[in-house]
């Protein structure tokens, strides 16, 4: 996912070395003959990286070209996909990390650091902070608690206090 004008820049220049390599490979005719498997091969794994980038671009055009008035609707899944959801709603907002950092009250850098670690090691506070700042809402959530794997993880424990294991 690209986070920020640089990523954009970056990634823009990874898609050029792509396509050259792509081309490359499509006029290498000696390798086309000799190891048409080989060259198959090679030849669909840079298409594949050049595709994921070009996901990639599109997805952050899209979000940094939309007006910020009225609301869009952002979907995650899963928890884990928070942290997309907070940069994707601050590229829409058209707000650099700066600006969010000083919304927020935190560093820049704090930003930052955060959104490059996919907000794995931000407290859950700041998190919510953040999310506060972007007009972040959660519409409805269903949360499906499976026992089964509560208890298949329960299994893998050795026996706590007096606590008997349950199937």
């Amino acid at each position: 996912m690209i986070k920020n004008e640089l990523e954009y820049q970056t990634t823009q220049d990874w898609i050029k070395r792509f396509k050259e390599a792509i081309a490359t490979a499509d006029q290498d005719e000696v390798k086309k003959t000799s190891d048409p498997q080989g060259w198959q091969m090679t030849r669909d794994v840079l298409q594949v990286h050049l595709e994921g980038l070009l996901e990639e671009v599109a997805e952050y055009q899209t979000l940094n070209s939309l007006e910020p008035q009225g609301a869009i609707t952002l979907k995650a899944h899963w928890l884990t996909e928070l942290p997309q959801i907070l940069i994707k709603a601050r590229i829409a907002a058209n707000l650099s990390q700066e600006e969010l950092a000083a919304i927020v009250g935190v560093t820049e850098e704090k930003i930052r650091s955060s959104e490059k670690n996919n907000y794995a090691l931000t407290p859950f506070t700041t998190i919510l902070d953040i999310a506060a700042a972007l007009g972040i809402e959660l519409e409805s959530a269903t949360f499906a608690v499976d026992f089964a794997e509560v208890n298949r993880l329960r299994q893998r424990l050795p026996i706590i206090g007096n606590r008997t294991r349950t199937a």
